[in-house]
């Protein structure tokens, strides 16, 4: 039998007395993994022992990050390192240390880096959704292919650049030929290792980068909002004076002293104390509890070993759409509204699958999981598939939008086509167009705007009625990568009112141009 580990032990908090039901807001289990939406992990007990320790005492925060760093470099094998209040700070603070360095008159202009070398270059195939952070230091982000490209743009204006650690080699350029390119040209490589974790020794520092990014509060399970930047020591400590407590552009970026300690003692405990066998023997015995519930007609499970781009074992969970009558999305939504609440992650679902994470999973969890879905598929099951109602409203035409944000109105507009049971078109806002596509049901309209970008794309998703001619709803914002699609990054930005009427423009008026829109009042 094994013996318990921090990986399981039995409930951190009493789930009548919890903290945030005083401020109305119900947990829920999380079986999305180490989602930041969510609260990434929960936080090793040892490390908040030792955080609550260091709460009651003062130190000298720069002394404190001198000896930090050299402990980071014998825990990891790396040079040097610091804690950040995140890894995206982490990018930040690396950039600042490469384009501003230790002159204090660059420091204090950041981000304006004008006669500084201040570009980041970064394969077209590893571009990610927080890259946007080198442009927030000054930097300019160029995009290159092949190995020749890479070669030929560090010509001396190039201060970084920047590789995705989990990234494929695209248009034939591996990381460890885009390394070794940068090394002869004495080019400082920073990778994003985020979404990884850490070896002993660092596995990229061995490689031949100069820094390494990962997450604090995830997979580690320290304190949820820091990140590591390991690597060499003067850029390291370059990147910590260019951050707080300094007054230099990352004042902003405040990582305190307990979440610095607390973030060392989780490192050390992931890289050399814990029984990694018995953690993945645990997150397996909470499968097969899942499993166990999930013994029916129609459905499926599967078990999906942990990787290195997979660090927990997962169970997908399908089944047969005909025998029972629910979509992946419904599932989640369901289970959002059980009770306990029960979070499954969006963008893992499909049309008739979802996946279950137990990597957050207390005592208990897996039981309540498995006989929640149970339940709501036996309810499900056996009855005759749900027709859609029948679609007999067209809005085709040309829609004037009007959308009532926080603070100000904005005037869109939208081109609607009807082809077959489904509606097509363009939406137009301020800045940019759209690819719409959506549905009507009754009166019932739901559209959803694609603004294509590179990395990430915006979404409008419009849900509303029609009454007396005019379209009246709610409107989601977000945006989100394509691996990330989903609800949740799709209306990140929050909700707001809109309406529609069909535009009718006066007779001889100058009629606008599709991209044509303005400011409200």
């Amino acid at each position: 039998m094994l013996q318990a580990n921090s990986m399981q032990i039995e409930r951190t908090v009493d789930p009548t007395t919890s903290p945030f039901r005083s401020l109305g807001v119900e947990p829920f289990i999380n079986c999305g993994g180490v989602r930041s939406t969510f609260g990434g992990s929960r936080i090793l007990p040892q490390a908040l022992k030792i955080m609550n320790d260091a709460a009651g005492e003062f130190v000298d925060l720069d002394e404190l990050a001198l000896r930090a760093g050299s402990e980071l470099a014998t825990i990891t094998g790396a040079p040097w390192g610091i804690v950040t209040s995140s890894t995206t700070a982490a990018m930040a603070l690396a950039t600042a240390a490469c384009i501003a360095g230790h002159n204090p008159e660059r420091m204090l202009r950041l981000p304006d880096t004008a006669g500084m070398p201040n570009k980041v270059v970064i394969p077209r195939a590893h571009r990610f959704a927080y890259d946007f952070v080198f442009k927030t230091v000054g930097a300019v982000l160029i995009e290159i292919g092949t190995a020749d490209e890479l070669s030929s743009a560090l010509d001396g204006s190039v201060a970084m650049v920047c590789l995705l650690g989990r990234a494929k080699a695209g248009d034939g350029l591996s990381n460890a030929e885009a390394i070794r390119i940068a090394n002869a040209k004495c080019v400082p490589v920073l990778v994003d290792a985020a979404a990884q974790t850490p070896s002993y020794p660092d596995q990229w520092i061995a490689a031949g980068a100069d820094l390494v990014v990962y997450a604090g509060g995830k997979f580690l399970r320290g304190p949820q909002s820091t990140g590591f930047l390991l690597g060499a020591e003067h850029l390291c400590r370059m990147a910590w004076l260019n951050g707080p407590p300094h007054q230099s552009f990352g004042r902003a970026m405040k990582v305190g002293k307990e979440e610095i300690i607390g973030a060392i003692h989780a490192l050390r405990y992931f890289l050399h104390e814990r029984d990694a066998e018995a953690e993945r023997l645990e997150m397996e015995r909470h499968l097969q509890t899942i499993e166990s519930h999930l013994r029916l007609a129609s459905v499926r499970t599967e078990v999906v070993a942990a990787s290195a781009a997979w660090h927990s074992p997962r169970i997908r969970i399908a089944w047969d759409r005909d025998a029972v009558d629910l979509s992946g999305d419904e599932v989640r939504i369901e289970m959002d509204l059980a009770k306990p609440r029960i979070h499954i992650h969006d963008f893992w679902s499909s049309p008739n699958s979802i996946v279950i994470d137990p990597f957050n999973f207390q005592s208990g969890d897996a039981d309540i999981v498995g006989s929640s879905l149970a339940r709501l598929f036996l309810a499900r099951s056996g009855k005759p598939r749900r027709d859609s109602p029948s679609h007999r409203l067209d809005i085709s035409g040309q829609w004037v939008v009007e959308i009532d944000y926080l603070h100000g109105r904005v005037v869109h507009e939208l081109h609607l086509e009807k082809t077959g049971e489904q509606i097509r078109g363009a939406h137009s806002s301020l800045d940019s167009r759209g690819d719409v596509s959506g549905s009507v049901a009754g009166n019932h309209v739901r559209l959803t705007a694609r603004h294509a970008g590179h990395p990430i794309s915006v979404y409008y998703s419009f849900s509303g009625n029609l009454s007396d001619g005019v379209l009246t709803g709610e409107l989601a914002l977000g945006a989100a990568a394509d691996e990330h699609y989903g609800p949740v990054f799709c209306s990140q930005f929050g909700t707001v009112r809109w309406s529609a009427r069909r535009k009718t423009p006066a007779p001889h008026a100058r009629a606008n141009s599709p991209g044509s829109v303005k400011d409200g009042d």
